[in-house]
């Protein structure tokens, strides 16, 4: 018997509020009539509501569009969780940031391929919003996300547009440094934050942000593909005075690629540092010489990640200033590496590699290596990641 049909609807929604959103509207809501019109009506599930507003049926964009003004008709309803995918469709983006000027109890927005072409669009708030992660969404929305709030703790920009190409022109407006500025100066909460794209990247760095700043970052996440010869030495001034001012808080700190003044600085002059990545490559003409760059041995990094970088001697440069590392993320394994892992990093538990290049496998190298000498390092697990993005 359906307990539903037995049980007074004024508990309903303290049952339903134990579910996850996957579990209420996309499961429990087709058991049978009666329980898809209990989640319908549940204030608890709507409260956390997944749009999937990705389609190419004429007809479906109409639905959904519907569906988007019926829930903003629904003030009742404190909305809490929103992830939507509008398809790069204008009429459905539209009808979207509607809804959003409507839902000022969202504390989490996870959204992408917005189109707005020519629209001024109106300012929004939202008070209680806590995350906040967007993907080709364009600039004046984003402008409007990241001053709509001063609680946020997580903010993730990925790319304005699908693809970033070395002549396309990235110079921010002025509306969009002040956005970015007026987002760090007031969101003092923030302890995450990633920036991923060269047009998000010249949002906060075209000028020194760094006396603006009000929040205390544990992460940093900053990956724009940009080779090294690319930065000017403005972008690396404002990028460094940043990193200055989060120099006291900084946990976890991951760039992709960037000129060796940087490097320098992460390495000498961040103490709280527990993991390091860059993907840089030593290759010409950007190769670079660790050893003139002075680099400062790190007691306190654990998890160390420099996926891109083939040759052992280069990686042995930057592997010795991270004695007590017990997490480490490479490229290739050779023999060489293998000794040098085992014999010199005494507190290394994990060893990640995407390439073998140990006859017979690092595995079985690992393996005679401890036979050989028991008092080698024998608690590194050995492990093969294709995916380092």
């Amino acid at each position: 018997m359906d307990p539903f049909e037995k049980l007074p609807e004024e508990i309903y929604d303290q049952i339903l509020k134990y579910f996850e959103i996957d579990e209420t509207i996309f499961t429990l809501s087709q058991v049978s009539k009666r329980w898809y019109e209990v989640v319908g009506k549940s204030s608890v599930c709507m409260q956390k509501v997944k749009i999937n507003l990705k389609s190419k049926r004429k007809n479906d964009f109409v639905e959904r569009i519907e569906t988007l003004k019926w829930m903003s008709q629904k003030n009742a309803r404190k909305y809490q969780i929103i992830q939507a995918n509008c398809l790069f469709d204008e009429k459905v983006s539209d009808e979207f940031y509607n809804f959003l000027k409507t839902a000022n109890s969202l504390e989490y927005i996870n959204m992408r391929s917005m189109k707005l072409e020519g629209q001024e669009l109106e300012s929004i708030s939202l008070p209680k919003l806590e995350y906040l992660k967007v993907m080709f969404i364009p600039r004046e929305v984003i402008n409007n996300l990241i001053t709509s709030t001063s609680n946020l703790s997580q903010l993730i920009l990925w790319n304005e547009t699908p693809l970033s190409y070395d002549d396309l022109n990235y110079q921010p407006s002025e509306k969009t440094i002040e956005s970015a500025r007026w987002c760090l100066e007031n969101n003092s909460l923030l302890t995450e934050l990633e920036i991923q794209g060269r047009a998000n990247f010249f949002a906060f760095f075209e000028k020194d942000i760094a006396p603006y700043v009000k929040c205390h970052l544990k992460k940093l996440t900053v990956k724009i593909e940009m080779k090294p010869k690319l930065w000017t030495d403005y972008h690396v001034q404002h990028f460094i005075n940043f990193l200055a001012s989060q120099a006291d808080f900084l946990e976890y700190i991951y760039i992709d690629s960037c000129p060796p003044a940087i490097i320098k600085y992460v390495f000498n002059d961040m103490p709280k540092l527990k993991s390091i990545r860059f993907d840089i490559e030593q290759t010409e003409p950007d190769k670079i010489d660790v050893k003139v760059l002075d680099l400062n041995v790190n007691q306190n990094i654990t998890s160390f990640e420099m996926p891109y970088i083939v040759r052992f001697d280069d990686l042995k440069d930057f592997l010795v200033l991270v004695p007590n590392v017990e997490k480490i993320l490479i490229g290739h394994v050779i023999p060489r590496l293998m000794e040098f892992v085992v014999t010199s990093l005494t507190h290394l538990e994990s060893l990640v590699y995407r390439y073998d290049d140990c006859a017979g496998g690092c595995e079985q190298l690992y393996k005679n290596m401890l036979q050989n000498n028991p008092e080698n390092n024998e608690g590194i697990k050995l492990s093969v990641c294709n995916d380092f993005m």
